[in-house]
């Protein structure tokens, strides 16, 4: 990817209005772009596979096979994948889990956007696979 090509993202959020707002957060930088957006782990698997972004957004409180489970299937196919998982305030021990699992990077969803923007483009640069990012808190 070059140096002009904006950071591919995916959010997976079953939240209809929080995926309405991560959207509009990412589509206000000028050097991301949402290419696909997922509301439960199937869409997210499909979604994912499709498109290989380069940055996938995940809510670890997603229904059904739930997150942990899910960055441990696209890490499986995908071990590289910088996934940045996102939990409610109180459930940082199952973000942790979820980074042991394969997961780069969380935050806590109380937090402000401009921390996630910039977790965002942290994660987007780091080199990979010895970085583990600190969680943004």
């Amino acid at each position: 990817m070059g140096k002009d090509q904006p950071i591919r993202i995916l959010i997976v959020e079953h939240h209809f209005l929080v995926r309405v707002g991560l959207a509009a957060l990412i589509g206000s930088q000028p050097d991301m772009a949402i290419i696909a957006e997922a509301k439960n782990c199937s869409e997210a698997i499909h979604l994912f596979n499709k498109y290989k972004p380069d940055i996938t957004l995940l809510d670890l409180q997603i229904p059904g096979m739930r997150g942990l489970w899910l960055v441990k299937e696209i890490t499986k196919g995908q071990p590289l994948a910088r996934i940045i998982v996102m939990t409610a305030p109180g459930k940082e021990e199952e973000a942790r889990h979820a980074m042991r699992a394969g997961a780069r990077s969380y935050c806590v969803k109380q937090e402000e956007g401009q921390d996630l923007v910039k977790a965002i483009r942290t994660l987007h640069t780091s080199q990979l696979p010895d970085d583990r990012l600190p969680p943004v808190l």
